[in-house]
């Protein structure tokens, strides 16, 4: 998606996210020049990383790790927001979902996929 600027405007620049053992990135390309670049985000713990999924306001990205949580990650900041325990096995897949009126105080929704079937 479009990364946002200091306002939270979008921009014309583009951001992805990576993740592996041990390592979280966010990389943004201009598209312009063609430059990519990458920031290091900080997480505080060592985990493997399964998969990701940018929140809807492209905010926060949730990390699934091989130990069966998942991380929040704010954007802006390059910083682990909570852990959350999921399933017994691997989170192998996830999906963020957009914010639904009928839970005001839930504004960020994921679904979970376990590697042990829930």
């Amino acid at each position: 998606g479009r990364k946002k600027d200091i306002k939270g405007r979008d921009t014309t620049m583009l951001q992805l996210a990576t993740a592996g053992s041990a390592y979280l990135k966010i990389w943004t390309l201009d598209p312009a020049t063609g430059s990519l670049t990458s920031e290091d985000c900080v997480t505080g713990i060592s985990r493997n990383y399964s998969c990701l999924a940018f929140s809807e306001d492209r905010e926060y990205i949730f990390a699934g790790s091989t130990s069966g949580d998942f991380s929040a990650l704010h954007v802006k900041n390059k910083v682990m927001h909570c852990v959350t325990a999921a399933c017994s096995n691997a989170v192998a897949s996830m999906l963020a979902l957009p914010p639904d009126a009928r839970f005001p105080n839930e504004p960020y929704r994921i679904i979970v996929g376990g590697g042990d079937g829930s």
